[in-house]
C-alpha cells in the first residue's frame, strides 16, 4: 500500500529516536545563521540532495528505513531558514524505494526523482512525484524499461517547465551485466516526451545531465573503455543529435575515473567534478574546466591518502566553486585553487549548495550505531562553531 505521510507543524522530536537541531555559536564575522540538524530513527536514514526554497528555507530529500512501509522509502523534509523542521512527507510501499533529487517548481511545489522496486527479479522503475507546497502528492509517474533495473540520479527543470532526468538501465545478458546511459525528458505533467539511450555504451551511467544555453544538453558519467572506466562527457544539440563526445582518464592500471557532476558556466564553458584513480582502490577529487567543445582548459587533482567516493560541485557567487565528497569540502577559486578545505568528521556529505546569505548548507549521513540524515548550515568560510 502506497504511503503518503504528511506531517506538518508538529514537534518532530516525538517521532524519532534521534532528531536534534544544534545552533552553533558565532563570533567575529561568522554568520549567526548556522546550525546542525540530525534526523533519524532506529534504522538507517540519509540525506541525498538539498535546495534552498523561495521562502528562504530548505527542502531536503533522502531515504528512510526508520519510517514508512518498506525496506526503504523516499523522505522529504522542509526546514525553515533557521533549520527548524516544519514538515515532512514519506513515499513508498513494502519494497525498496529511494529518493535522489528534488527541485522546487515554478508553482512553489516540488518535483522528486527516485527509484521504485517491485520485488526481487522484477527490475526497478524511475519514479517521478510532483508534490505541492504543503508536501501533498499531486501526481506520479513511473518509467520501466522491460525487466531492467532503471535508475535515476538527477533531475533538472528545463526552460519549458519540463524535466530532464539522467540515469541508467542495467540488465544481464549471457551471464554478463550491462549498464547503459539513459536521458529521459518529460513535459511539465510528467509525460514522456523523449528518451535517449546510449546504445554504444557498456556498464556506463549518466550521473548528471543539464540543459545548455543553446537548448541542447550536456551529459556526464562513466564509460568503460578497454576494461577501464573513463570520465565521459557528451554534448547533444536541441534535436538530441550528438554534437561531440569526449573521454578523459581511464588508466587501465588503476581502474575507474567516474564523472560526478557538470555545470555550464556563464561564458558557455563547463566545469566538471570527477574522481581520478591514482592507484588501486584510491581515487581523488578531479576538477576540470572545459571549453564549449569539451577540450580541457585546466584540470586540478586534489591529493589525499584517504579513501573517498562521490562528488558534488556548484558554482558560487564569486565565480568560484564549492565541492564536496564524503570526506571533505573544498572551496575553490575560478582557477581551481583551494581557498579553504574542511574535513568531515563523523559524517559524510552528498550535496552542498551556497545559500542566499553567502554561506553553505549540506546534507548527507551522520554515523553512529546506525546512520541518520544530517544537515549542516555553515558560514561563508565553511565554519559552524559549536
Amino acid at each position: 500500500m502506497l504511503i503518503n505521510l504528511i506531517i506538518f507543524n508538529i514537534f518532530i522530536v516525538l517521532l524519532f529516536n534521534i532528531n536534534s537541531v544544534g545552533y552553533c555559536n558565532s563570533f567575529g564575522n561568522v554568520s549567526k545563521n548556522v546550525f546542525k540538524v540530525t534526523l533519524g530513527g532506529s534504522q538507517d536514514d540519509f540525506g541525498k540532495y538539498i535546495q534552498q526554497t523561495k521562502d528562504g528555507g530548505y527542502i531536503v530529500i533522502g531515504s528512510t528505513a526508520s519510517k514508512g512501509a518498506g525496506e526503504e522509502d523516499i523522505w522529504v523534509i522542509k526546514l525553515s531558514e533557521k533549520g527548524e523542521v516544519v514538515g515532512e512527507s514519506i513515499f513508498g510501499d513494502s519494497n525498496h524505494d529511494s529518493g535522489n533529487c528534488i527541485k522546487q517548481t515554478e508553482d512553489g511545489g516540488y518535483i522528486i526523482v527516485g527509484m521504485k522496486r517491485k520485488g526481487y527479479g522484477s527490475g526497478s522503475s524511475i519514479w517521478i512525484i510532483k508534490i505541492d507546497l504543503s508536501g501533498k502528492k499531486e501526481w506520479e509517474e513511473t518509467y520501466k524499461y522491460q525487466n531492467y533495473y532503471a535508475s535515476s540520479y538527477y533531475i533538472e527543470i528545463c526552460k519549458d517547465g519540463g524535466y530532464l532526468i539522467s540515469g541508467s538501465i542495467e540488465y544481464a545478458e549471457n551471464k554478463n551485466l550491462y549498464r547503459k546511459l539513459l536521458i529521459l525528458n518529460l513535459n511539465r505533467s510528467g509525460k514522456k516526451e523523449w528518451d535517449y539511450v546510449f546504445e554504444d555504451s557498456l556498464s556506463d551511467y549518466a550521473s548528471n545531465a543539464q540543459q545548455t544555453m543553446d537548448n541542447g544538453y550536456i551529459v556526464i558519467g562513466k564509460k568503460w573503455i578497454k576494461s577501464s572506466a573513463a570520465l565521459f562527457v557528451t554534448k547533444l544539440n536541441a534535436r538530441k543529435q550528438k554534437k561531440w563526445e569526449r573521454t578523459y582518464g581511464g588508466d587501465i592500471r588503476f581502474g575507474s575515473d567516474p564523472g560526478c557532476f557538470v555545470q555550464q558556466t556563464q561564458n558557455g564553458e563547463y566545469i566538471v567534478a570527477a574522481r581520478k584513480s591514482i592507484k588501486k582502490y584510491l581515487n581523488i577529487p578531479w576538477i576540470l574546466k572545459l571549453d564549449n567543445t569539451g577540450h580541457i582548459i585546466w584540470e586540478k587533482k586534489y591529493s589525499s591518502e584517504e579513501r573517498a567516493s562521490g562528488g558534488f560541485l556548484q558554482l558560487t557567487k564569486d565565480g568560484g566553486y564549492i565541492f564536496c565528497d564524503d570526506i571533505r569540502i573544498l572551496k575553490l577559486d575560478n582557477a581551481g585553487q583551494i581557498e579553504w578545505e574542511r574535513k568531515t568528521k563523523g559524517y559524510s556529505s552528498n550535496c552542498i549548495i551556497q545559500t542566499q546569505d553567502g554561506g553553505y548548507i549540506l546534507t548527507g549521513i551522520k554515523y553512529g550505531d546506525n546512520t541518520d540524515l544530517y544537515i549542516k548550515k555553515m558560514d561563508r568560510n565553511g565554519l559552524c562553531i559549536k
